[in-house]
């Protein structure tokens, strides 16, 4: 979700119609021109954004990601790691040794100790896996952005927009773990 000067918009991906269950390995892209229309709306939103210049062609080649939705996810999870600092090795469950189906079995083949997981998961997790959870939540905290105001819950996307290599820091400051 981004924010323009006319309000809040969602920028999604075109996929092939799947069915219920289906993995997002076997979701594939349809390429009818929405990466030009994704770059026209972030142009629109943040091309006076403190670091537009510095991000925008990052974001783009992660838009070039071909494939299928998983391949796409895990690209702008990866970039997003990155521009945030994550410092943390990200790894897909298909690309695991006999490419785990379930929770539990990812967790086994990463040798997971803990599971960090959000509140609303984290009971179903915890008895789900039979290890110990820890709860992620997250409180945002009122920053510029590149509208007047200040409109939570946009995507990471608006933080690294606006504050470049600050960005990790800012994003930690508001997580709180249980």
């Amino acid at each position: 979700r981004i924010r323009t000067s006319q309000g809040r918009h969602w920028l999604s991906v075109p996929r092939q119609h799947a069915g219920l269950g289906q993995a997002l390995t076997e979701v594939g892209v349809v390429d009818d021109e929405w990466r030009r229309r994704h770059l026209a709306g972030l142009r629109a939103a943040y091309g006076m954004a403190p670091f537009y210049e510095h991000v925008a062609p990052g974001w783009a080649e992660v838009l070039q990601t071909t494939g299928s939705l998983a391949d796409l996810t895990s690209a702008s999870i990866r970039w997003s790691a990155e521009w945030l600092g994550a410092g943390c090795e990200i790894v897909r469950a298909s690309e695991l040794p006999n490419a785990p189906q379930a929770l539990r079995e990812a967790a086994e083949a990463v040798g997971a100790e803990t599971l960090v997981t959000l509140p609303e998961s984290a009971e179903r997790d915890a008895q789900a896996l039979g290890m110990p959870v820890e709860v992620l939540t997250y409180q945002e905290a009122e920053r510029r952005q590149a509208f007047p105001g200040f409109e939570p819950g946009l995507s990471v996307l608006d933080v690294v927009m606006n504050y470049g290599p600050a960005s990790g820091k800012i994003v930690r400051a508001g997580i709180v773990s249980s």
